[in-house]
Parts: structure tokens; sequence; C-alpha cells
């Protein structure tokens, strides 16, 4: 379960990683090469938390829902930052990369460790 908790976080920072160069690139080739990262990373934080979903105890499942919310506003607002960046709006997708998104992939960051936190609480016993 950690495993999993940790494949979702560092799916999101290398989205986060990848912003930047989006932002930054003018080509279109290569912004595409760089969404397609950038769902694919999604795509692997959704994975991991649908996995976790399957092997959470009940009592743990608020927190796995926070952070299924905090990861839709944060794919949401990372849409919106490659709209942006497409249309070459650069200030505004630097101000959401910088400001909103920070906030909430620090809200999605306190989730995921709340999640942690309860599952390190709690013991498991192992069966054959």
């Amino acid at each position: 379960m950690k495993a999993l908790t940790a494949i979702a976080l560092s799916a999101v920072r290398e989205i986060q990683v990848l912003q930047g160069p989006h932002i930054a690139e003018a080509e279109d080739a290569a912004m595409a090469r760089l969404e397609e990262q950038m769902a694919s990373s999604s795509a692997s934080a959704r994975g991991a938390l649908q996995t976790l979903a399957g092997v959470l105890p009940p009592a743990s499942k608020p927190h796995l829902a926070a952070a299924a919310t905090a990861l839709d506003r944060f794919d949401d607002l990372n849409g919106q930052l490659i709209a942006l960046s497409r249309r070459n709006s650069n200030v505004r997708a630097l101000a959401l990369s910088m400001g909103e998104k920070r906030k909430l992939t620090a809200r999605c960051e306190e989730s995921l460790n709340a999640l942690q936190d309860a599952l390190r609480k709690r013991s498991f016993t192992g069966t054959r």
C-alpha cells in the first residue's frame, strides 16, 4: 500500500516537472509528446488509487476519496494550464503552475500522507 501511494505521488510530481517545459515549448509536436507523458502519468496515479481502493480497510476510504478528489482537481488545473500554454498564454499558465496548482498539490500530498499514516496504524496479518 505504501508503494501504491508512492506511485500516485510520483506520477503527480512527474506531471509537475513536465509543465515547465510545456509552457516554454514553441513546437506543437513537442507539446504533444509532453502531453502524452502527462496523460500517462495521470493514468498511473489513477491506477494506483484504484488498486488502493480494492485493498484498503473501510476506515481509510475517506482518505482515499479525498486523494481522488484532489487528483481530479489537479488534472483539471493541468488541463487549463495545457490549454493556456497551447495558446501561448504563458503568464496565466505560469501563474497556475506556481500558485493555485502548488496549493492543490500540497492538499493532495496531505491526503496521501494521511492515507499512509492511517495504513501504518493498521496491522495487517498475512495469510497463506
